[in-house]
């Protein structure tokens, strides 16, 4: 279950507080600070020069999912704040993801190459760093331009009900929403078959 969260922003700290981290801290540790008189989480960390940062959420600690921001570091301590009420069910896991990837647009450039700027991953909960965020074998990019969940595992279904699951149009480079998958330069695959290996 996905949760909303209001996105309060991202600050540049440009003194350090006394919790605050520094260049020193070789680990760039990510610290959690929860202001309950607001109800704001707010992760801090040591944003080194030459990287690009996103920040992740979970509920369970095995899907994670990307808040829309992507954050250039300035050797300088980066802050995100998250409104959150606790209740005694309720779980937030925040993390902080980077890549030393040398960008120039860190929103508009594709770090995983599926096809999807870095900034419209994050907006819609992928990652910007794996090139399938749902592990269902099936590039976001591709998924997305034919209409499929990025977000979920979806190979095995048949939109264009044609007999062949998504993962066989995705491997045959044919589109998932036409029957016979037409590929384009008059070739469709009605020749595709499907073998299942002897046991």
């Amino acid at each position: 279950m996905k949760k909303t969260f209001a996105i309060l922003g991202i600050l540049q700290a440009l003194l350090l507080g006394a919790f605050a981290q520094s260049a020193e801290d070789p680990l760039e540790k990510a610290y959690l600070e929860h202001d309950e008189a607001n109800q704001i989480l707010r992760l801090k960390w040591w944003a080194r020069s030459g990287r690009t940062y996103f920040i992740l959420h979970s509920d369970d600690l095995v899907y994670w999912n990307s808040f829309p921001v992507v954050e250039t570091g300035a050797d300088a301590v980066m802050e995100y704040g998250v409104a959150y009420t606790p209740t005694p069910s309720s779980k937030l896991f925040l993390r902080v993801k980077s890549t030393t990837i040398p960008t120039t647009d860190p929103n508009g450039d594709d770090f995983d190459s599926d096809g999807v700027s870095n900034l419209a991953e994050v907006q819609m909960g992928l990652d910007p760093l794996n090139t399938d965020s749902d592990g269902d074998g099936m590039a976001d990019g591709w998924e997305i331009a034919h209409g499929l969940d990025p977000l979920s595992n979806d190979t095995s279904l048949d939109p264009d009900g044609d007999g062949f699951s998504n993962i066989t149009e995705y491997l045959a480079g044919t589109n998932p929403q036409v029957a016979n998958g037409e590929v384009g330069s008059g070739f469709t695959a009605t020749g595709l078959r499907v073998f299942t290996p002897l046991k």
